[in-house]
């Protein structure tokens, strides 16, 4: 006679043997037909935009100084947001600052870059343009951010493509528009005035 379990052992066995064929694996998550068909096409992985130049970021930067309205307080050189222009380039307060702005706006962006200004330290235009000589920055063909010199006496940035018309579009500071001199509030304006003809160019990088 064989050996058999007692009865209640019996039944307790048979239930934990039911209830290990209860037991179902979990379940895995992933794509089932029904997803598949409605979604045919593999995800698109979209690349990033190229990152601006270091002139053009200045060009932005400039543009934003328009935005704000910057103005000289008396047209002599001052003004609460001008002096940060000019401690920004030298520290010498109510001098001509059209190239310091320019200064400024580079230098700006070049610290968003974590790179050093290309723009050496140099204020009077006529001085500008012969280092620009010197170094072999001059361009015959104006891009954007590029740095114009007008007439060998005013310096301001490219801020858009040359037009039909022989003018390119910039942002000047320590400069006037739509009024006569005697009328004018000097500060930061853009510009689409100057002609190619009378103007210099610079590409500082």
């Amino acid at each position: 006679m064989g050996f058999r379990w007692p009865e209640k052992t019996s039944n307790s066995l048979s239930r934990v043997a039911d209830k290990e064929e209860a037991v179902v694996a979990p379940a895995i998550a992933g794509p089932t037909l029904s997803t598949i068909e409605e979604n045919p096409d593999p995800p698109r992985f979209h690349m990033p935009l190229p990152q601006k130049t270091l002139a053009e970021l200045a060009v932005d930067i400039a543009l934003e100084e328009v935005r704000k309205g910057v103005f000289e307080t008396n047209n002599d050189n001052r003004g609460e947001r001008i002096d940060e222009y000019q401690k920004s380039a030298n520290g010498v307060m109510a001098e001509a600052w059209c190239a310091k702005f320019v200064f400024w706006c580079f230098e700006q962006a070049s610290a968003r870059r974590y790179t050093k200004n290309p723009m050496p330290k140099i204020f009077a235009a006529r001085a500008f343009e012969l280092w620009a000589t010197r170094e072999r920055k001059i361009v015959e063909v104006p891009e954007l951010g590029d740095v114009l010199i007008l007439e060998h006496r005013h310096v301001g940035i490219v801020a858009g493509a040359p037009t039909s018309t022989g003018t390119i579009p910039s942002v000047e500071g320590n400069t006037w528009a739509r009024s006569t001199f005697q009328n004018r509030r000097e500060g930061v304006y853009a510009l689409q005035k100057q002609k190619i003809s009378k103007c210099t160019f610079a590409r500082l990088v």
